[in-house]
């Protein structure tokens, strides 16, 4: 440190680095700006060292799992700090020793100054890492992104950042923003703030129900299964895809259905992996809605919502069916009149069920 900190003063700005022949090399190569946390463990006392001389860090730890996760540890006590901190990436896994005698001290430099921020580092380290064809590389990016995010105190970083993650995922902005807040929510302490879902996709949300309050019931319905796997062996029998009235919706259900008949079991991602782009578009969405909450006796009461405006869904066709038979004493009449009274019983006895279980969770 005595021997770097005019350089590092003058600069403005401190390359870390895990070992002392890193430090070496980069000091008999002329890039004396370099300090060593001799291993990786670096400390909060040393970083408030560093912060009396320089204004930013540049974290360049080898990229083994070691130095990966001492990068993130790294990067959480600098920015405590309020410093700036950019992460060095060298290509084909080389510490800077062997950077810098393999390309010279001129290609170091270089790569110092395109040294991402920590957000693009968790975000390209993330699309190096996992294979983002899938939804579950999407979701695993995003995960590691999420931590760092949520620390970022300014607003335009942050939506800007959300809107660059979703390009270069190739997913809908709103998903990102739904898991931001989803995580702001589980991690109070990390003082992050909720995002605005946009209006461009309420509008969209708000169009795909068209009022309907079957709608809200289908993308709920859909919405729980997809979160929990597990409920659809409770609800299969009370559902058939035949009662959706969006085809969009109704594929997504069958695709449920079909891999669960198929093995007993099925995944969110596995289910939308499986749909044409469209439909797996409509299921994305669904997955980012922020009804309520959802819980087993508001999967219930959507059930039966679903099932009471199929039933009268029936009413009214068999209705309209015997009205016509009864114009031209057709024979089919008769039987129009027997399932418009069945019907009328089952309505009659749901929506007395459905009172109630209403008035059972009130007491």
């Amino acid at each position: 440190m005595n021997r770097a900190h005019r350089s590092i003063y003058s600069e403005g700005r401190a390359v870390l680095v895990e070992g002392y022949m890193d430090v070496v090399s980069a000091h008999n190569k002329g890039i004396t700006n370099v300090v060593a946390s001799l291993g990786t463990a670096f400390t909060a006392d040393q970083a408030r060292l560093l912060q009396r001389q320089a204004k930013e860090i540049i974290l360049a730890y080898d990229m083994d799992d070691a130095g990966r996760q001492a990068t993130v540890r790294a990067m959480e006590i600098v920015r405590s700090l309020g410093m700036k901190i950019r992460v060095l990436t060298l290509g084909d896994g080389k510490d800077p020793d062997e950077y810098i005698t393999v390309h010279g001290p001129e290609a170091f430099k270089e790569a110092l100054a395109g040294a991402p921020n920590v957000l693009d580092y968790m975000l390209l380290t993330g699309l190096r890492r996992y294979d983002v064809s899938t939804l579950e590389g999407k979701s695993a990016v995003t995960a590691a992104v999420m931590p760092v995010l949520i620390r970022v105190d300014s607003p335009i970083i942050v939506e800007a950042f959300m809107k660059k993650m979703a390009e270069r995922l190739q997913i809908d902005e709103n998903a990102v923003r739904s898991e931001y807040n989803t995580y702001v929510r589980r991690h109070p302490e990390a003082g992050g703030r909720q995002v605005v879902i946009s209006r461009d996709v309420a509008k969209l949300n708000a169009a795909a129900r068209g009022g309907n309050a079957m709608a809200v019931a289908e993308e709920n319905i859909l919405r729980y299964l997809l979160e929990r796997p597990a409920a659809y062996g409770r609800v299969q029998k009370k559902i058939e895809a035949a009662y959706f009235t969006d085809p969009k919706r109704r594929a997504v259900y069958e695709e449920i259905e079909r891999q669960y008949t198929a093995g007993g079991q099925y995944t969110a991602a596995a289910v939308q992996d499986a749909l044409p782009p469209d439909i797996r578009n409509e299921a994305a969405r669904i997955l980012v809605l922020e009804d309520v909450p959802l819980d087993e006796q508001v999967l219930v009461d959507y059930v039966m919502r679903f099932r009471l405006a199929a039933l009268q869904a029936d009413y009214k066709k068999h209705s309209e069916l015997a009205a016509a038979y009864s114009l031209h004493d057709d024979p089919r009449l008769k039987d129009a009149l027997a399932a418009c009274k069945n019907l009328s019983n089952e309505i009659k006895q749901l929506v007395l069920s459905t009172k109630k279980g209403a008035h059972d969770n009130g007491n």
